[in-house]
């Protein structure tokens, strides 16, 4: 895997969550879609630590590995995504955007 390597995460709300027993915020791989009860937004690249790789499982779903292959839960902690493993915990930072992408916006 490259150093720098990225993923697309959506956070979502859902906005039906009772307070104490539901889920309020999370992230996900893909776009959930906005409807009466889920609220998801258009994504953000987050930087991968090294080591780290996204990639489908036998069941067809994807999933983020860690550097020694263990599968990660997605958390939202704060507003930011954290990721767990059976090994450790570690925060996701925004990737910062390509000099190259910046020039073709202009």
């Amino acid at each position: 895997m490259e150093n720098g390597s990225t993923v697309t995460l959506y956070k979502w709300e859902n906005l039906q969550a009772v307070r104490s027993w539901d889920s309020r915020h999370g992230f996900a791989l893909k776009y959930c879609g906005n409807y009466g009860f889920v609220d998801c937004d258009q994504g953000q690249e987050y930087t991968l630590p090294d080591g780290y790789e996204v990639a489908e499982a036998l069941s067809g779903e994807t999933f983020i590995y860690d550097e020694k292959g263990n599968s990660c839960e997605i958390s939202h902690v704060n507003g930011v995504p954290v990721l767990y493993s059976v090994t450790r915990r570690i925060e996701l930072k925004k990737s910062q955007p390509r000099t190259e992408d910046l020039l073709e916006e202009r």
